[in-house]
Protein backbone atom coordinates (compact mmCIF):
# COMPACT_ATOMS: atom_id res chain seq x y z
CA UNK A 1 0.00 0.00 0.00
CA UNK A 2 1.40 3.41 -0.94
CA UNK A 3 2.46 5.56 -3.87
CA UNK A 4 4.94 4.99 -6.68
CA UNK A 5 7.16 7.97 -7.55
CA UNK A 6 9.22 8.17 -10.73
CA UNK A 7 11.11 10.70 -12.86
CA UNK A 8 10.72 11.08 -16.60
CA UNK A 9 12.67 13.17 -19.09
CA UNK A 10 13.51 13.38 -22.77
CA UNK A 11 16.44 11.49 -24.33
CA UNK A 12 18.46 14.70 -24.45
CA UNK A 13 17.79 15.54 -20.82
CA UNK A 14 15.08 18.04 -21.54
CA UNK A 15 12.34 19.02 -19.07
CA UNK A 16 11.98 16.53 -16.25
CA UNK A 17 8.60 15.45 -14.86
CA UNK A 18 7.92 13.85 -11.50
CA UNK A 19 5.00 11.39 -11.48
CA UNK A 20 3.18 10.07 -8.44
CA UNK A 21 1.08 6.98 -9.08
CA UNK A 22 -1.22 5.93 -6.26
CA UNK A 23 -2.40 2.40 -5.62
CA UNK A 24 -5.70 3.91 -4.57
CA UNK A 25 -7.95 4.52 -7.55
CA UNK A 26 -9.46 8.00 -7.31
CA UNK A 27 -11.91 9.66 -9.63
CA UNK A 28 -14.33 12.52 -9.26
CA UNK A 29 -18.04 12.01 -9.72
CA UNK A 30 -19.81 13.88 -12.53
CA UNK A 31 -22.76 14.82 -10.37
CA UNK A 32 -24.81 17.22 -12.49
CA UNK A 33 -25.40 18.41 -16.01
CA UNK A 34 -21.86 19.70 -16.73
CA UNK A 35 -20.33 17.85 -13.82
CA UNK A 36 -20.17 20.03 -10.75
CA UNK A 37 -21.24 23.37 -9.30
CA UNK A 38 -17.86 24.91 -8.52
CA UNK A 39 -16.23 24.45 -11.94
CA UNK A 40 -18.93 23.31 -14.36
CA UNK A 41 -17.89 21.36 -17.42
CA UNK A 42 -14.43 20.58 -16.00
CA UNK A 43 -13.10 17.25 -14.72
CA UNK A 44 -10.32 18.50 -12.42
CA UNK A 45 -7.14 16.41 -12.31
CA UNK A 46 -8.90 13.59 -14.15
CA UNK A 47 -7.66 11.58 -17.09
CA UNK A 48 -9.56 11.72 -20.37
CA UNK A 49 -9.04 9.62 -23.50
CA UNK A 50 -7.29 11.25 -26.43
CA UNK A 51 -8.41 8.34 -28.62
CA UNK A 52 -12.18 7.87 -28.60
CA UNK A 53 -12.11 4.08 -28.65
CA UNK A 54 -15.55 2.50 -28.34
CA UNK A 55 -16.06 0.79 -24.98
CA UNK A 56 -19.79 0.04 -24.84
CA UNK A 57 -23.20 1.29 -25.96
CA UNK A 58 -26.54 1.01 -24.20
CA UNK A 59 -29.75 1.14 -26.24
CA UNK A 60 -32.87 2.96 -25.06
CA UNK A 61 -36.13 3.18 -26.98
CA UNK A 62 -35.92 6.89 -27.74
CA UNK A 63 -33.70 9.86 -28.58
CA UNK A 64 -31.13 10.63 -25.87
CA UNK A 65 -30.73 14.41 -25.54
CA UNK A 66 -30.24 14.28 -21.78
CA UNK A 67 -26.68 14.58 -20.49
CA UNK A 68 -25.31 11.89 -18.18
CA UNK A 69 -24.45 12.15 -14.51
CA UNK A 70 -21.90 9.53 -13.41
CA UNK A 71 -21.59 8.71 -9.70
CA UNK A 72 -20.08 5.70 -7.91
CA UNK A 73 -19.59 3.76 -11.13
CA UNK A 74 -23.16 4.30 -12.35
CA UNK A 75 -24.47 6.39 -15.26
CA UNK A 76 -27.79 8.22 -14.81
CA UNK A 77 -29.46 9.60 -17.94
CA UNK A 78 -32.88 10.29 -19.44
CA UNK A 79 -34.40 9.27 -22.77
CA UNK A 80 -37.32 10.34 -24.93
CA UNK A 81 -38.80 6.89 -24.25
CA UNK A 82 -39.92 8.54 -20.95
CA UNK A 83 -37.45 6.67 -18.73
CA UNK A 84 -34.57 7.56 -16.46
CA UNK A 85 -31.87 4.89 -16.72
CA UNK A 86 -29.18 3.74 -14.33
CA UNK A 87 -26.37 1.94 -16.21
CA UNK A 88 -23.13 0.33 -15.10
CA UNK A 89 -20.39 2.78 -16.13
CA UNK A 90 -17.86 0.05 -16.88
CA UNK A 91 -19.83 -2.44 -18.97
CA UNK A 92 -23.01 -0.63 -20.03
CA UNK A 93 -25.41 -3.10 -18.40
CA UNK A 94 -28.80 -1.92 -17.11
CA UNK A 95 -29.12 -1.58 -13.34
CA UNK A 96 -32.61 -0.05 -13.20
CA UNK A 97 -34.98 2.25 -15.06
CA UNK A 98 -37.77 4.55 -13.89
CA UNK A 99 -40.83 5.47 -15.95
CA UNK A 100 -42.01 9.10 -16.08
CA UNK A 101 -45.03 10.53 -17.91
CA UNK A 102 -43.19 12.34 -20.70
CA UNK A 103 -39.96 12.21 -22.65
CA UNK A 104 -36.95 13.12 -20.51
CA UNK A 105 -34.71 15.78 -22.06
CA UNK A 106 -33.25 17.43 -18.96
CA UNK A 107 -30.36 15.87 -17.07
CA UNK A 108 -30.47 14.27 -13.62
CA UNK A 109 -28.55 15.41 -10.54
CA UNK A 110 -27.20 12.70 -8.22
CA UNK A 111 -26.34 13.75 -4.66
CA UNK A 112 -26.19 11.81 -1.40
CA UNK A 113 -27.50 8.56 -2.85
CA UNK A 114 -30.50 10.32 -4.43
CA UNK A 115 -31.41 11.12 -8.04
CA UNK A 116 -33.24 14.38 -8.75
CA UNK A 117 -35.12 14.96 -12.01
CA UNK A 118 -36.54 18.21 -13.41
CA UNK A 119 -39.97 19.12 -14.72
CA UNK A 120 -40.06 17.32 -18.09
CA UNK A 121 -43.48 15.83 -17.37
CA UNK A 122 -44.54 18.60 -14.97
CA UNK A 123 -43.26 16.76 -11.88
CA UNK A 124 -39.90 16.95 -10.15
CA UNK A 125 -38.76 13.60 -8.73
CA UNK A 126 -36.48 12.23 -6.05
CA UNK A 127 -35.39 8.59 -6.52
CA UNK A 128 -33.16 6.18 -4.65
CA UNK A 129 -29.90 6.08 -6.64
CA UNK A 130 -29.33 2.37 -5.99
CA UNK A 131 -32.79 1.01 -6.75
CA UNK A 132 -34.66 3.69 -8.73
CA UNK A 133 -37.46 3.64 -6.15
CA UNK A 134 -39.44 6.87 -6.05
CA UNK A 135 -39.14 8.77 -2.76
CA UNK A 136 -41.29 11.74 -3.71
CA UNK A 137 -42.58 13.80 -6.61
CA UNK A 138 -44.04 17.28 -6.72
CA UNK A 139 -47.47 18.09 -8.01
CA UNK A 140 -47.73 18.78 -11.74
CA UNK A 141 -46.71 22.43 -12.16
CA UNK A 142 -48.13 22.52 -15.70
CA UNK A 143 -51.58 21.62 -14.40
CA UNK A 144 -52.26 18.54 -16.49
CA UNK A 145 -50.90 15.72 -18.60
CA UNK A 146 -49.67 15.38 -21.21
CA UNK A 147 -47.42 18.43 -21.28
CA UNK A 148 -49.29 21.33 -22.95
CA UNK A 149 -48.10 21.62 -26.56
CA UNK A 150 -48.08 25.42 -26.39
CA UNK A 151 -45.40 25.31 -23.69
CA UNK A 152 -43.06 23.03 -25.62
CA UNK A 153 -42.23 24.81 -28.86
CA UNK A 154 -39.21 22.82 -29.98
CA UNK A 155 -37.37 19.66 -29.02
CA UNK A 156 -34.20 21.82 -28.99
CA UNK A 157 -35.79 24.28 -26.56
CA UNK A 158 -33.61 24.50 -23.44
CA UNK A 159 -34.54 22.27 -20.52
CA UNK A 160 -33.54 23.04 -16.97
CA UNK A 161 -31.59 20.45 -15.02
CA UNK A 162 -31.56 20.61 -11.21
CA UNK A 163 -28.73 21.48 -8.87
CA UNK A 164 -28.62 20.68 -5.16
CA UNK A 165 -27.07 22.97 -2.53
CA UNK A 166 -27.34 21.52 0.95
CA UNK A 167 -31.00 20.64 1.48
CA UNK A 168 -32.18 22.86 -1.38
CA UNK A 169 -33.06 21.91 -4.93
CA UNK A 170 -33.04 24.63 -7.61
CA UNK A 171 -34.51 24.04 -11.05
CA UNK A 172 -36.20 26.02 -13.81
CA UNK A 173 -39.09 25.04 -16.03
CA UNK A 174 -40.78 25.69 -19.35
CA UNK A 175 -43.42 27.79 -17.57
CA UNK A 176 -40.78 30.51 -17.04
CA UNK A 177 -40.39 29.93 -13.32
CA UNK A 178 -37.44 29.09 -11.07
CA UNK A 179 -38.31 26.68 -8.26
CA UNK A 180 -36.73 26.32 -4.81
CA UNK A 181 -37.65 22.85 -3.42
CA UNK A 182 -37.00 21.19 -0.07
CA UNK A 183 -35.01 18.03 -0.90
CA UNK A 184 -36.35 16.13 2.13
CA UNK A 185 -40.06 16.60 1.44
CA UNK A 186 -40.42 17.78 -2.16
CA UNK A 187 -42.28 20.87 -0.99
CA UNK A 188 -41.90 23.96 -3.21
CA UNK A 189 -40.72 26.74 -0.90
CA UNK A 190 -40.09 29.68 -3.26
CA UNK A 191 -40.79 30.58 -6.90
CA UNK A 192 -39.43 33.31 -9.15
CA UNK A 193 -41.34 34.14 -12.35
CA UNK A 194 -39.71 35.14 -15.67
CA UNK A 195 -41.39 35.48 -19.04
CA UNK A 196 -39.94 32.52 -20.92
CA UNK A 197 -38.63 28.95 -20.59
CA UNK A 198 -35.50 28.74 -18.46
CA UNK A 199 -32.18 26.97 -18.71
CA UNK A 200 -30.30 25.27 -15.87
CA UNK A 201 -29.33 27.32 -12.80
CA UNK A 202 -25.80 28.11 -11.63
CA UNK A 203 -24.83 28.73 -8.01
CA UNK A 204 -22.08 30.91 -6.53
CA UNK A 205 -21.73 32.91 -3.29
CA UNK A 206 -25.29 32.30 -2.06
CA UNK A 207 -26.72 33.47 -5.38
CA UNK A 208 -28.58 31.69 -8.16
CA UNK A 209 -27.82 32.76 -11.73
CA UNK A 210 -30.24 31.77 -14.44
CA UNK A 211 -30.96 32.70 -18.05
CA UNK A 212 -34.40 32.99 -19.63
CA UNK A 213 -35.65 33.11 -23.19
CA UNK A 214 -37.24 36.46 -22.26
CA UNK A 215 -33.77 37.91 -23.17
CA UNK A 216 -32.66 38.32 -19.54
CA UNK A 217 -29.97 36.96 -17.27
CA UNK A 218 -31.14 36.96 -13.64
CA UNK A 219 -29.27 36.97 -10.34
CA UNK A 220 -31.44 35.78 -7.43
CA UNK A 221 -30.92 35.45 -3.69
CA UNK A 222 -30.44 31.72 -3.04
CA UNK A 223 -32.36 31.87 0.24
CA UNK A 224 -35.50 33.62 -0.98
CA UNK A 225 -35.33 33.70 -4.82
CA UNK A 226 -35.80 37.46 -4.72
CA UNK A 227 -34.19 39.30 -7.62
CA UNK A 228 -30.87 41.04 -7.01
CA UNK A 229 -30.35 42.18 -10.62
CA UNK A 230 -31.16 41.31 -14.22
CA UNK A 231 -29.48 42.21 -17.51
CA UNK A 232 -31.34 42.36 -20.81
CA UNK A 233 -29.62 41.54 -24.07
CA UNK A 234 -29.56 44.46 -26.60
CA UNK A 235 -32.38 44.31 -29.10
CA UNK A 236 -31.33 44.28 -32.74
CA UNK A 237 -34.17 45.47 -34.96
CA UNK A 238 -33.06 43.43 -37.99
CA UNK A 239 -33.13 40.21 -35.96
CA UNK A 240 -36.36 38.24 -36.01
CA UNK A 241 -36.66 37.19 -33.26
CA UNK A 242 -34.34 39.27 -31.12
CA UNK A 243 -31.41 37.75 -29.28
CA UNK A 244 -32.43 35.66 -26.31
CA UNK A 245 -30.90 33.49 -23.59
CA UNK A 246 -31.83 29.97 -22.62
CA UNK A 247 -28.78 28.09 -21.48
CA UNK A 248 -26.71 27.92 -18.33
CA UNK A 249 -24.49 30.75 -17.07
CA UNK A 250 -20.95 30.01 -15.95
CA UNK A 251 -19.76 32.00 -12.92
CA UNK A 252 -15.99 32.39 -12.52
CA UNK A 253 -13.43 35.05 -11.65
CA UNK A 254 -16.15 37.46 -10.50
CA UNK A 255 -17.93 37.28 -13.86
CA UNK A 256 -21.01 35.66 -15.33
CA UNK A 257 -20.42 34.24 -18.80
CA UNK A 258 -23.40 33.44 -20.99
CA UNK A 259 -24.27 33.36 -24.65
CA UNK A 260 -27.45 33.63 -26.63
CA UNK A 261 -28.85 33.87 -30.08
CA UNK A 262 -31.88 33.97 -32.29
CA UNK A 263 -32.26 30.55 -33.81
CA UNK A 264 -31.93 30.55 -37.61
CA UNK A 265 -32.56 34.30 -37.92
CA UNK A 266 -30.91 36.40 -40.61
CA UNK A 267 -27.61 38.01 -39.73
CA UNK A 268 -26.74 40.04 -42.85
CA UNK A 269 -26.37 43.20 -40.79
CA UNK A 270 -24.78 41.56 -37.77
CA UNK A 271 -24.36 38.36 -35.85
CA UNK A 272 -27.29 36.35 -34.59
CA UNK A 273 -25.20 35.06 -31.67
CA UNK A 274 -23.45 36.87 -28.83
CA UNK A 275 -21.17 35.86 -25.99
CA UNK A 276 -21.19 38.19 -22.97
CA UNK A 277 -19.35 38.66 -19.67
CA UNK A 278 -21.27 40.38 -16.85
CA UNK A 279 -20.13 41.58 -13.46
CA UNK A 280 -21.34 38.88 -11.04
CA UNK A 281 -22.06 41.44 -8.33
CA UNK A 282 -24.26 43.96 -10.15
CA UNK A 283 -24.80 42.59 -13.66
CA UNK A 284 -23.09 45.36 -15.59
CA UNK A 285 -21.63 44.15 -18.89
CA UNK A 286 -17.82 43.85 -19.06
CA UNK A 287 -17.66 42.85 -22.73
CA UNK A 288 -20.00 41.61 -25.46
CA UNK A 289 -18.74 39.54 -28.38
CA UNK A 290 -20.61 39.15 -31.67
CA UNK A 291 -20.12 35.62 -33.00
CA UNK A 292 -20.40 34.53 -36.63
CA UNK A 293 -18.83 31.12 -36.22
CA UNK A 294 -17.67 30.98 -39.85
CA UNK A 295 -21.18 30.14 -40.90
CA UNK A 296 -21.31 32.39 -43.91
CA UNK A 297 -23.15 35.59 -44.73
CA UNK A 298 -26.14 34.74 -42.59
CA UNK A 299 -24.20 33.48 -39.61
CA UNK A 300 -25.19 30.30 -37.85
CA UNK A 301 -27.24 29.23 -34.90
CA UNK A 302 -25.62 27.45 -32.00
CA UNK A 303 -26.95 26.55 -28.61
CA UNK A 304 -23.92 25.23 -26.79
CA UNK A 305 -22.59 28.80 -26.63
CA UNK A 306 -25.29 29.29 -24.05
CA UNK A 307 -23.19 27.06 -21.80
CA UNK A 308 -19.54 28.16 -21.82
CA UNK A 309 -16.83 26.21 -20.02
CA UNK A 310 -14.24 28.26 -18.11
CA UNK A 311 -10.69 27.05 -17.43
CA UNK A 312 -7.87 29.36 -16.26
CA UNK A 313 -8.96 32.49 -18.09
CA UNK A 314 -10.22 30.76 -21.25
CA UNK A 315 -13.80 30.07 -22.34
CA UNK A 316 -14.54 27.03 -24.52
CA UNK A 317 -17.80 27.21 -26.45
CA UNK A 318 -19.62 25.81 -29.41
CA UNK A 319 -19.39 28.48 -32.09
CA UNK A 320 -21.73 27.97 -35.02
CA UNK A 321 -20.42 25.02 -36.99
CA UNK A 322 -17.39 24.52 -34.81
CA UNK A 323 -15.86 24.98 -31.40
CA UNK A 324 -13.78 27.94 -30.23
CA UNK A 325 -11.68 29.25 -27.37
CA UNK A 326 -12.13 32.84 -26.14
CA UNK A 327 -10.12 35.02 -23.82
CA UNK A 328 -12.31 35.41 -20.73
CA UNK A 329 -10.78 38.79 -19.90
CA UNK A 330 -11.61 40.65 -23.13
CA UNK A 331 -13.72 38.26 -25.25
CA UNK A 332 -11.16 37.93 -28.06
CA UNK A 333 -11.20 34.66 -29.92
CA UNK A 334 -8.03 32.56 -29.49
CA UNK A 335 -8.77 29.77 -31.96
CA UNK A 336 -11.63 28.25 -33.93
CA UNK A 337 -12.00 24.66 -35.18
CA UNK A 338 -14.48 23.84 -37.91
CA UNK A 339 -16.50 20.67 -37.19
CA UNK A 340 -18.70 20.63 -40.26
CA UNK A 341 -22.14 21.18 -38.75
CA UNK A 342 -23.91 22.93 -35.90
CA UNK A 343 -22.80 22.27 -32.35
CA UNK A 344 -25.52 21.74 -29.75
CA UNK A 345 -23.52 19.90 -27.09
CA UNK A 346 -21.61 21.95 -24.51
CA UNK A 347 -17.87 21.48 -24.09
CA UNK A 348 -16.45 19.11 -21.45
CA UNK A 349 -12.84 19.71 -20.34
CA UNK A 350 -10.57 16.98 -18.95
CA UNK A 351 -7.91 18.75 -16.87
CA UNK A 352 -5.64 15.75 -17.38
CA UNK A 353 -2.13 15.96 -15.83
CA UNK A 354 -0.83 14.07 -18.87
CA UNK A 355 -2.34 16.62 -21.24
CA UNK A 356 -5.76 18.32 -21.19
CA UNK A 357 -8.48 17.53 -23.73
CA UNK A 358 -11.91 18.88 -24.58
CA UNK A 359 -14.91 16.96 -25.92
CA UNK A 360 -17.95 18.21 -27.78
CA UNK A 361 -20.85 16.66 -29.66
CA UNK A 362 -22.03 17.85 -33.06
CA UNK A 363 -25.07 17.77 -35.31
CA UNK A 364 -22.92 15.86 -37.81
CA UNK A 365 -23.47 12.80 -35.55
CA UNK A 366 -19.95 12.94 -34.12
CA UNK A 367 -18.22 13.28 -30.78
CA UNK A 368 -14.86 15.04 -31.17
CA UNK A 369 -11.82 15.23 -28.91
CA UNK A 370 -9.62 18.32 -29.35
CA UNK A 371 -6.46 19.85 -27.94
CA UNK A 372 -7.68 22.84 -25.87
CA UNK A 373 -4.47 24.78 -26.54
CA UNK A 374 -4.61 24.72 -30.34
CA UNK A 375 -8.02 23.36 -31.25
CA UNK A 376 -6.41 20.49 -33.16
CA UNK A 377 -8.69 17.47 -33.57
CA UNK A 378 -7.22 14.46 -31.74
CA UNK A 379 -9.92 11.90 -32.49
CA UNK A 380 -13.53 11.60 -33.57
CA UNK A 381 -16.27 8.96 -33.29
CA UNK A 382 -19.43 8.99 -35.40
CA UNK A 383 -22.70 7.67 -33.98
CA UNK A 384 -25.95 7.01 -35.81
CA UNK A 385 -27.48 10.47 -35.28
CA UNK A 386 -26.75 13.97 -33.94
CA UNK A 387 -25.29 14.46 -30.47
CA UNK A 388 -27.12 17.09 -28.45
CA UNK A 389 -26.18 15.52 -25.10
CA UNK A 390 -23.17 17.05 -23.35
CA UNK A 391 -20.33 14.62 -22.55
CA UNK A 392 -19.48 13.45 -19.03
CA UNK A 393 -15.90 12.61 -18.01
CA UNK A 394 -15.40 9.84 -15.48
CA UNK A 395 -12.46 7.58 -14.55
CA UNK A 396 -10.67 7.94 -17.88
CA UNK A 397 -13.90 7.52 -19.86
CA UNK A 398 -16.19 9.85 -21.81
CA UNK A 399 -19.92 9.09 -21.78
CA UNK A 400 -22.54 10.79 -23.96
CA UNK A 401 -26.02 10.27 -25.37
CA UNK A 402 -27.02 10.28 -29.04
CA UNK A 403 -30.23 10.81 -30.97
CA UNK A 404 -29.74 7.29 -32.36
CA UNK A 405 -31.28 6.10 -29.02
CA UNK A 406 -27.94 4.99 -27.53
CA UNK A 407 -25.72 6.01 -24.64
CA UNK A 408 -22.04 5.63 -25.62
CA UNK A 409 -18.88 5.16 -23.58
CA UNK A 410 -15.33 5.72 -24.88
CA UNK A 411 -11.89 5.15 -23.39
CA UNK A 412 -8.25 5.22 -24.45
CA UNK A 413 -8.06 1.45 -24.53
CA UNK A 414 -8.07 0.10 -28.11
CA UNK A 415 -10.80 -2.36 -29.00
CA UNK A 416 -10.33 -5.75 -30.60
CA UNK A 417 -13.03 -8.01 -32.01
CA UNK A 418 -12.03 -11.65 -31.46
CA UNK A 419 -13.53 -14.63 -33.30
CA UNK A 420 -15.24 -17.66 -31.81
CA UNK A 421 -15.14 -20.95 -33.77
CA UNK A 422 -16.87 -24.15 -32.61
CA UNK A 423 -17.99 -27.50 -33.99
CA UNK A 424 -19.67 -30.73 -32.86
CA UNK A 425 -19.13 -34.22 -34.33
CA UNK A 426 -22.77 -35.08 -33.64
CA UNK A 427 -25.62 -33.98 -35.91
CA UNK A 428 -27.95 -36.52 -34.30
CA UNK A 429 -27.92 -38.06 -30.84
CA UNK A 430 -30.02 -40.17 -28.50
CA UNK A 431 -31.51 -39.28 -25.12
CA UNK A 432 -28.92 -39.90 -22.40
CA UNK A 433 -25.97 -39.64 -24.77
CA UNK A 434 -23.00 -37.38 -23.90
CA UNK A 435 -22.07 -34.79 -26.51
CA UNK A 436 -18.86 -32.77 -26.90
CA UNK A 437 -18.61 -29.33 -28.54
CA UNK A 438 -15.10 -28.14 -29.36
CA UNK A 439 -14.34 -24.41 -29.53
CA UNK A 440 -11.61 -21.84 -29.72
CA UNK A 441 -11.33 -18.10 -29.07
CA UNK A 442 -9.11 -16.60 -31.74
CA UNK A 443 -6.39 -15.44 -31.84
CA UNK A 444 -5.74 -18.01 -29.14
CA UNK A 445 -6.76 -15.92 -26.13
CA UNK A 446 -6.09 -17.79 -22.85
CA UNK A 447 -8.01 -17.65 -19.57
CA UNK A 448 -11.14 -16.18 -21.11
CA UNK A 449 -14.65 -17.47 -20.45
CA UNK A 450 -16.60 -18.98 -23.37
CA UNK A 451 -20.26 -19.82 -22.94
CA UNK A 452 -22.16 -22.65 -24.63
CA UNK A 453 -25.89 -21.92 -24.81
CA UNK A 454 -28.16 -24.91 -25.51
CA UNK A 455 -31.78 -24.33 -26.43
CA UNK A 456 -33.99 -27.36 -25.70
CA UNK A 457 -37.10 -28.37 -27.68
CA UNK A 458 -39.36 -26.68 -25.09
CA UNK A 459 -37.50 -23.36 -25.49
CA UNK A 460 -35.64 -23.50 -22.18
CA UNK A 461 -31.91 -22.89 -22.18
CA UNK A 462 -28.81 -24.33 -20.57
CA UNK A 463 -25.63 -22.23 -20.22
CA UNK A 464 -22.25 -23.91 -19.71
CA UNK A 465 -19.15 -21.82 -18.92
CA UNK A 466 -15.64 -23.03 -19.69
CA UNK A 467 -12.33 -21.14 -19.47
CA UNK A 468 -9.99 -21.31 -22.46
CA UNK A 469 -6.60 -23.00 -22.13
CA UNK A 470 -3.27 -21.33 -22.94
CA UNK A 471 -4.01 -21.51 -26.67
CA UNK A 472 -7.66 -20.49 -26.49
CA UNK A 473 -9.17 -24.00 -26.76
CA UNK A 474 -12.23 -25.27 -24.88
CA UNK A 475 -14.33 -28.46 -24.77
CA UNK A 476 -17.95 -28.44 -23.62
CA UNK A 477 -19.47 -31.75 -22.50
CA UNK A 478 -23.18 -32.18 -21.84
CA UNK A 479 -25.83 -34.90 -21.79
CA UNK A 480 -29.03 -34.52 -23.82
CA UNK A 481 -32.12 -35.38 -21.77
CA UNK A 482 -35.06 -34.69 -24.09
CA UNK A 483 -36.02 -35.77 -27.58
CA UNK A 484 -36.62 -33.18 -30.26
CA UNK A 485 -34.80 -30.40 -32.07
CA UNK A 486 -32.02 -28.70 -30.07
CA UNK A 487 -29.80 -25.78 -31.05
CA UNK A 488 -26.47 -24.62 -29.69
CA UNK A 489 -24.18 -21.60 -30.00
CA UNK A 490 -20.90 -20.59 -28.39
CA UNK A 491 -20.27 -16.97 -27.47
CA UNK A 492 -17.86 -14.63 -25.73
CA UNK A 493 -19.26 -11.72 -23.71
CA UNK A 494 -16.15 -9.57 -24.12
CA UNK A 495 -13.85 -8.14 -21.50
CA UNK A 496 -12.31 -4.80 -20.60
CA UNK A 497 -8.73 -5.49 -19.52
CA UNK A 498 -7.83 -1.83 -19.07
CA UNK A 499 -5.12 -1.74 -21.73
CA UNK A 500 -7.41 -3.34 -24.35
CA UNK A 501 -11.12 -4.01 -24.73
CA UNK A 502 -12.16 -7.34 -26.24
CA UNK A 503 -15.57 -7.06 -27.87
CA UNK A 504 -18.49 -9.48 -27.90
CA UNK A 505 -18.25 -12.42 -30.35
CA UNK A 506 -20.34 -15.51 -31.13
CA UNK A 507 -20.83 -18.41 -33.54
CA UNK A 508 -23.79 -19.23 -35.75
CA UNK A 509 -26.64 -21.27 -34.28
CA UNK A 510 -26.23 -24.99 -34.97
CA UNK A 511 -28.98 -27.70 -34.93
CA UNK A 512 -28.87 -31.01 -33.06
CA UNK A 513 -31.58 -33.69 -33.45
CA UNK A 514 -32.15 -35.89 -30.41
CA UNK A 515 -34.05 -39.21 -30.69
CA UNK A 516 -35.63 -41.39 -28.02
CA UNK A 517 -34.08 -44.81 -28.93
CA UNK A 518 -30.89 -45.45 -27.03
CA UNK A 519 -30.29 -49.25 -27.68
CA UNK A 520 -27.79 -50.38 -30.31
CA UNK A 521 -29.44 -50.89 -33.69
CA UNK A 522 -29.28 -54.39 -35.47
CA UNK A 523 -26.98 -54.65 -38.45
CA UNK A 524 -29.34 -56.52 -40.80
CA UNK A 525 -33.08 -56.93 -41.22
CA UNK A 526 -35.07 -58.58 -38.40
CA UNK A 527 -36.05 -62.30 -39.23
CA UNK A 528 -39.66 -63.28 -38.37
CA UNK A 529 -40.16 -65.89 -35.57
CA UNK A 530 -41.91 -68.40 -37.88
CA UNK A 531 -38.87 -68.42 -40.11
CA UNK A 532 -36.58 -69.06 -37.16
CA UNK A 533 -38.73 -72.08 -36.02
CA UNK A 534 -38.71 -73.52 -39.53
CA UNK A 535 -34.95 -73.14 -39.78
CA UNK A 536 -34.45 -74.87 -36.43
CA UNK A 537 -36.73 -77.79 -37.51
CA UNK A 538 -34.84 -78.08 -40.77
CA UNK A 539 -31.53 -78.21 -38.91
CA UNK A 540 -32.94 -80.95 -36.58
CA UNK A 541 -34.14 -82.99 -39.56
CA UNK A 542 -30.81 -82.65 -41.33
CA UNK A 543 -28.93 -83.79 -38.22
CA UNK A 544 -31.34 -86.76 -37.71
CA UNK A 545 -30.98 -87.79 -41.35
CA UNK A 546 -27.22 -87.63 -41.09
CA UNK A 547 -27.27 -89.84 -38.00
CA UNK A 548 -29.56 -92.35 -39.75
CA UNK A 549 -27.26 -92.51 -42.79
CA UNK A 550 -24.21 -93.09 -40.64
CA UNK A 551 -25.92 -95.94 -38.79
CA UNK A 552 -26.93 -97.64 -42.02
CA UNK A 553 -23.36 -97.59 -43.30
CA UNK A 554 -22.15 -99.28 -40.15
Amino acid sequence: MGNLYMMASTVHMGPVALYCISDQKEHADWTYFRGNINQPGVAVNQMGPSALNFKWAFKTEGTVMSSPAVVNGKVYIGSHDQHIYCIDAYNGSLIWKFKTNYRVTSSPAVVGGRVYIGFDDGHAYRLDANTGTKIWNTTNIYGGEPLPILIEVSSFQPRSSPIVVGDRLYVGALDGKVYFIDTATGNILHIYQTNGPIGSPAYANARIYIASTDRNVYCLDANTLTKIWNWTTPKKPWMVPSLFFGGTPTVADGKVFIGGGAAYSAGIFGSNIILVALNATDGTPIWIRDMIGQGGLFGTNTQSVWTPTYVRGVLYVGDGMGVAAYNATNGERIWFQWLGFQVFSSVAYADDPLGPKIYVGCDSYSLTCLDPTTGKVLSRYTTGAQIVSSPAIYDGMVIVGSADHHVYCFSNAPTYCPTVVAWCDWKEAYVGESIIVHGRLLPGLPNEKLILTLTKPDGSQIHINVTTDEKGWVDFTFTVDAAGEWTWTVWYEGRDKGYIVYLYAYTDTHPLTVKTTTAAQPIGPIIPTDYIVAIILAIVIIIAAAIYVMKRRK
